[in-house]
């Protein structure tokens, strides 16, 4: 009776920790990197040049951003990878709850030095409002030299900046990308977004001592001061069936400004351009906000393109051209409003044309400047129609309103203006957005 107590003591001692010890998997990536993934608790660390740099990384599926670490029958799969970003393979983590398959899938590309990683919900009720394939994870940088994290605004809105500081310091969310790097080596590592259409993603990192920091990768993060948003994140889901995360890189780099270079590339395949591509020299020019601003004439105007013309032959471009863009304060130059006489631009125009250069306009599309209930330009519909409200009131920004850009009179107002535009003689519109 001693022998087997002993025996199924030892036996029971050995097997418990055994499988779960087994069930680490390793996705290898770059050169001497790789993911460790613990399908018991759906954690993962990552290893990069045999270093652990992201540990304890985790993922939610929705906006109660609770952690998907309970224990669960995951299984791990491994298929070949051919996409518009290259050649690999895909390992994905799959598991089932009340019904809906989840997935956590890594992307490892041939020749690639990082790795891609992102979320999928099927089943009947798939959607959320955010999610998060990288999430409460520490962050721990093998530099020996100070670490800086990189902010990165949202838009460029009420004068907002880039911004730069220690790691110990830092305690921010970044839009759709952050840098951690070296101040010395530059050595770093790129973390960020690659796909725009339905998410908006923030990187949220907080100090955790000189080389530390907690790390969080946010889709469906709105913030007020952030990205300019009162509401929550909107649902996001294909037919309430299938709900897609963003594709999430994260980059080791040993320059990481070389690193941001190759995260815009993987934007550019991951999401490519729907406008065509620009064959012609860079367009470059004059712009009348950088000095004249307000006090914006025909007279003035018509004396920059005689300086450009006669004083400064060798200020164009590499086809010859050179833009004269007149800024906001453009309506100094016409009466009655933008349905009445457009006659002095047109004037501006034809002489800038006349003196060999290409006539330039601004316009932001989307606000309204006057705040009174008339017909917008081109329909019989009162602006007041087409002000956005948030939890029922206007909502006005350095002194513009907000328009809803879905309405049908702020479209038919933007093709409008943009037809008086061309038929003024302009051939560049800049669009404050």
């Amino acid at each position: 009776i001693k022998y087997f107590t002993r025996l199924f003591s030892v036996v029971a001692l050995l097997c418990l920790p055994a499988p779960l010890r087994a069930q680490q998997r390793d996705i290898p990536f770059g050169t001497d990197s790789h993911i460790r993934y613990n399908p018991h608790n759906g954690k993962y660390s990552v290893w990069i040049n045999g270093k652990p740099v992201i540990q304890d990384a985790c993922a939610w599926y929705n906006e109660k951003r609770q952690p998907d670490t309970l224990p669960a029958a995951r299984s791990f799969t491994v298929t070949p990878l051919a996409d518009e970003l290259g050649r690999g393979k895909k390992f994905t983590i799959t598991s089932l709850e009340d019904g809906m398959e989840k997935q956590q899938s890594f992307y490892v590309y041939q020749g690639g030095s990082g790795f891609y990683t992102a979320l999928s919900i099927r089943g009947k009720g798939a959607h959320a409002r955010s999610m998060s394939p990288l999430a409460d994870a520490l962050l721990q940088l093998p530099y020996e030299d100070t670490v800086r994290a990189l902010k990165v605004p949202y838009d460029n809105d009420a004068w907002v900046r880039y911004a730069v500081t220690d790691l110990a310091a830092t305690d921010f969310t970044s839009a759709e990308v952050t840098a951690v790097y070296n101040t010395v080596s530059n050595q770093g590592l790129v973390i960020g977004s690659v796909q725009h259409a339905d998410w908006k993603t923030g990187i949220a990192l907080k100090g955790a001592g000189n080389r530390a920091a907690q790390l969080s990768v946010i889709a469906g993060w709105t913030d007020s001061t952030g990205t300019r948003d009162y509401l929550p994140h909107g649902i996001v889901t294909v037919a309430d069936t299938l709900c897609l995360s963003p594709r999430i890189l994260v980059l080791p780099a040993a320059d990481w400004r070389k690193g941001m270079e190759q995260y815009a590339v993987a934007n550019s395949l991951a999401e490519p351009r729907y406008i065509f591509n620009w064959t012609a020299a860079k367009p470059f020019g004059w712009n009348s906000w950088g000095s004249m601003q307000t006090r914006l004439t025909l007279n003035k105007a018509k004396s920059v393109v005689d300086f450009f013309a006669d004083s400064c032959k060798g200020f164009r471009n590499a086809d010859q051209t050179l833009y004269i863009d007149l800024d906001s304060y453009w309506d100094n130059l016409h009466t009655g409003g933008m349905t009445g006489d457009f006659s002095e631009l047109e004037a501006f125009s034809r002489y800038c044309k006349k003196r060999g250069f290409k006539p330039g306009i601004y316009w932001a599309p989307f606000v309204d400047w006057g705040k009174t209930p008339r017909n917008v330009e081109g329909t019989h519909t009162s602006y007041a129609a087409t002000w956005t409200r948030v939890n029922g009131k206007y909502r006005d920004i350095d002194g513009a309103r907000a328009m809803d850009p879905t309405h049908p009179a702020t479209q038919k107002r933007i093709a409008y203006l943009i037809n008086r535009f061309k038929g003024a003689g302009f051939e560049m519109i800049k669009i404050d957005f």
